[in-house]
């Protein structure tokens, strides 16, 4: 598979083209070759550009020829299939590699920098590639860590402290994880700080500010884990989950405060008694009746239920509703047909 650079014009060689009768004859300097593009598994389409492929008559292979790409045919990163086909000779393609302009000329390109950039990271990370062999400084702090931290490993483990609250953590946090994938709320903030903090990442470098500041830090570790150590000590009253606090006696001054905190929110909230809700259910409503095509209140809307499956006359296509009275119209409707009827319709 050939390797091209994105959006960039380039020659290729297609062929053989053969006979399609005899299957080894070369087709020689035809020019009604149709030449299709797939970019990346698409859908096949005409190349772009409008040059015909030219016969290439250079060498003692027959069939071959020269066609044109140009940048909008290579503008799609990713596979590449070029189909070409003659009336008289069998189907010809061939797949290439459409690859970024950075990408290509990085490897190929006349004076390609890959391998002085690689050069160039090996010189300045020398310091640190030492830092790193055994006996180094970075060797040797971790060792330290290692065995001034053989407390917090243990609770790293499955079913430890740090394990448990981590467990937890995931579970409170599931919309947090979705801000931090690829597009989320979270992502495109970093995306910006990564931007906006181009100085902290020189920083970062060896020798830098904060280079310089984690080493000062690196140097307190042992006194923080003692300090920790000593918390661990003095909370061990406490005990798992609080059960160490079960003594704490209740009394009677608490009881109060409690009941009085409930009374004031009760009357700030203002509920309705019982005896309110109870007449809710043995107070008579105002007969009323929404107009046609209005919203209505509770009230109006059983009214109208009443009216529509009690005491009602038909005449015709219309449906007279009565009043709790029996004779005062309500409402009326009109139905779709005089004598069968399927539907009806609100009149008034």
């Amino acid at each position: 598979m050939h390797i091209l650079k994105q959006s960039t014009a380039v020659d290729v060689l297609i062929g053989p083209f053969v006979d399609k009768t005899d299957v080894n004859t070369a087709e020689e300097d035809n020019t009604d070759i149709d030449v299709e593009l797939s970019k990346n598994g698409q859908a096949i389409a005409n190349k772009n550009d409008s040059t015909n492929p030219s016969y290439d008559d250079g060498g003692h292979v027959k069939g071959y020829y020269n066609c044109e790409l140009d940048a909008t045919d290579t503008n799609t990163v990713g596979t590449l299939r070029l189909i070409a086909h003659h009336t008289d000779a069998l189907p010809v393609w061939h797949d290439f590699q459409v690859v970024e302009e950075a990408i290509y000329d990085a490897f190929f390109a006349s004076g390609a920098t890959l391998a002085a950039s690689v050069a160039s990271i090996l010189a300045d990370t020398a310091e640190l590639q030492g830092d790193w062999a055994n006996g180094g400084r970075l060797d040797l702090i971790v060792d330290a860590t290692l065995a001034d931290t053989a407390e917090l490993q243990g609770d790293w483990a499955n079913g430890g402290r740090l394990d448990l609250l981590l467990d937890a953590t995931l579970a409170d946090t599931a919309e947090l994880q979705g801000d931090w994938a690829n597009g989320g709320r979270l992502d495109l903030i970093v995306d910006a700080i990564l931007a906006d903090t181009g100085e902290l990442q020189t920083d970062w470098a060896n020798g830098g500010r904060l280079d310089l500041l984690v080493d000062s830090i690196i140097s307190k570790v042992d006194v923080v884990d003692g300090i920790v150590d000593n918390i661990l000590v003095d909370t061990a009253v406490i005990g798992s989950a609080g059960a160490g606090l079960t003594a704490v006696p209740w009394n009677a001054a608490w009881d109060a405060e409690v009941q009085s905190e409930c009374t004031d929110a009760l009357n700030a909230y203002d509920p309705p008694t019982k005896a309110e809700l109870d007449a809710t259910w043995t107070t008579a409503m105002t007969e009323s009746y929404a107009s046609d095509g209005s919203t209505m209140t509770p009230a109006q809307a059983l009214y109208m239920i009443l009216c529509a499956v009690s005491e009602f006359t038909i005449s015709s296509t219309t449906i007279t509703g009565k009043k709790l009275d029996g004779s005062t119209t309500a409402m009326t409707w009109t139905l779709n047909d005089a004598t069968s009827p399927t539907s009806r319709t609100r009149a008034s």
